[in-house]
């Protein structure tokens, strides 16, 4: 899972990320609401590498 700020960063290259096999998701983890539920999402995820 890739993880970006702005899905503008990707728009060309969202075709090839998934045909690699990876997902992505854009969100700014620097923000209050974000940041706090981050924790879940990892959870969800699985975490490696962290």
């Amino acid at each position: 899972m890739l993880i970006f700020k702005n899905a503008n960063t990707i728009k060309d290259i969202r075709d090839e990320i998934v045909a690699l096999g990876y997902g992505y998701s854009c969100f700014d983890i620097n923000t209050n609401d974000v940041a706090e539920g981050f924790q879940e999402v990892l959870d969800d995820w699985g975490k490696s590498g962290i």
